[in-house]
């Protein structure tokens, strides 16, 4: 009998004088002597769960940033400035080299681009007419086969009667052939001429043409019968396939391409235009800093957590969750003294210490990153900054190793912690729905015991009336 049937069944109270709610407040009883503390178990164990996890994640974050400039190539970016971008822009990776070139480039790098129109009888002036509609395949020739080669390999394609000249082009573009194909207007509005125009994806010459051999030597397509029903079919380069041509500190060099990165080891040239422009390959500060700055804010970040977590706020008279925690403050006492110690294997560098580049603690635990004193000992003495971050005894590669005692996804000691906690909680909740079914059927003895009490009540009620009923009619006798 679920709660308040009982009720239902007594609209004018228990005939007992009981309270209505009798069950529903010993259940209540019973929920806070059985389920209650199991609850707050429960609550517990998942903010200690949480709080290792928002642990466990600044400590990951510190490691990513850690990660970054651990090696010998995070400490190896390089940069490549043009003295004239508008003739050229570099880009160059960690294996450059340092140094200044000189580029000078003859000619640029230019795709094939070919013209087939309607012939109009001029052969001097190139193509000059096409057709009026591109939509129209009446304009079209029928049974018309179409063929080129590109990059050494032969494409087809064949007309039908549904062939327009929109059609054609769409059909080319489609096709993985390296060629880009359009319908081009090059008449007036009034009066349009519209033609096939074919552009070759890649820049360079030879093979990189549209051609009708596959050696690359003849630049156009050929047709097995005149294209258009207007006319014979005539084709234009209007821009042949050329290679770039430049020189580098005094060699020539030749090119398909306008991105070039096989001439000087490292760079990669994008020539815009011809010209000369000094190329110079250095150090790049400004990245390296950054990487180091962001280890800086990651160590910060796990800081504030500690102080917000680890400690009492006196002023709030409030203990952080972690207050106390072993796993937490241990962690960050081994990461401060990596921090803040001397780098093992040093002794003979002109910097031993990070605070010596310009990573200091301040008065309220925190790091500061002075930038200007950092770029200024990277610029003088690289291999001694790259010393204090990486190879077994750097700062960065030591903060891994120790971070990975503790987040590593199987052996860490905060991924066991959690795992333990989530395995306590599981059984926590199983206990709770063990109490929960005691609860129920405690309410249901309740509800059946004080059934079976207001049920006797009203029997002896009904018998307490028939007495008096009873002894008002003795009474009513006796008088009379």
């Amino acid at each position: 009998m679920a709660l308040g049937s009982i009720y239902n069944a007594y609209p004018n109270g228990r005939p007992s004088g009981l309270p209505d709610d009798i069950v529903d407040q010993l259940v209540q009883v019973k929920q806070l002597q059985l389920l209650t503390p199991i609850q707050q178990d429960i609550q517990n164990e998942q903010a200690r769960e949480d709080n290792y996890t928002s642990l466990s994640s600044k400590l990951v974050d510190l490691y990513k940033a850690a990660d970054k400039i651990d090696t010998t190539s995070s400490f190896l970016s390089k940069t490549a400035i043009s003295s004239d971008e508008i003739v050229l822009t570099a880009d160059a990776s960690n294996s450059a080299h340092t140094g200044n070139y000189t580029v000078t480039v003859n000619n640029i790098a230019k795709a094939h681009h070919l013209i087939i129109g309607v012939d109009d009888g001029n052969s001097s002036n190139g193509v000059t007419k096409g057709i009026s509609d591109p939509e129209d395949a009446n304009l079209i020739k029928d049974d018309v086969t179409i063929s080129f080669y590109h990059n050494g390999r032969e494409y087809s394609y064949k007309t039908d009667s549904k062939t327009t000249l929109t059609k054609l082009a769409n059909e080319i573009s489609n096709g993985d052939n390296g060629v880009y194909a359009q319908v081009t207007n090059i008449g007036t509005q009034e009066s349009p001429q519209y033609v096939l125009s074919l552009l070759s994806e890649t820049t360079g010459s030879g093979k990189n043409q549209i051609t009708t051999d596959s050696n690359g030597t003849i630049t156009g397509i050929t047709l097995s019968d005149d294209l258009f029903s207007t006319g014979a079919t005539e084709q234009e380069d209007a821009q042949a396939g050329e290679d770039a041509s430049l020189n580098v500190d005094g060699v020539d060099y030749t090119r398909s391409s306008n991105e070039i990165d096989d001439i000087i080891e490292g760079v990669t040239l994008n020539i815009k235009n011809t010209g000369t422009a000094n190329i110079k390959v250095s150090l790049d500060i400004d990245d390296i800093t950054n990487k180091v700055k962001s280890l800086v804010d990651a160590y910060n970040n796990f800081d504030q957590f500690m102080d917000e977590n680890a400690s009492y706020d006196l002023e709030n008279k409030k203990a952080g969750a972690l207050l106390g925690d072993s796993i937490a403050r241990t962690a960050q006492n081994n990461i401060r003294s990596i921090v803040s110690g001397i780098v093992p294997e040093t002794a003979d560098n002109e910097y031993q210490y990070l605070s010596q580049i310009g990573i200091k603690y301040n008065d309220d635990g925190q790091l500061t990153f002075d930038e200007i004193t950092f770029k200024k000992a990277l610029s003088s003495n690289p291999d001694d900054v790259l010393a204090l971050f990486t190879g077994e005894n750097g700062v960065a590669t030591r903060l891994k190793n120790a971070i990975s005692s503790y987040t590593d996804s199987s052996s860490g000691i905060i991924t066991k912690t959690i795992r333990s906690i989530k395995n306590k909680i599981n059984d926590l909740e199983d206990k709770y729905s063990e109490a929960q079914e005691d609860v129920q059927d405690y309410e249901e003895q309740m509800v059946k015991k004080y059934s079976n009490l207001e049920e006797v009540v009203l029997k002896y009620k009904a018998i307490q009336e028939q007495l008096d009923s009873y002894i008002e009619q003795w009474k009513s006798l006796n008088k009379s």
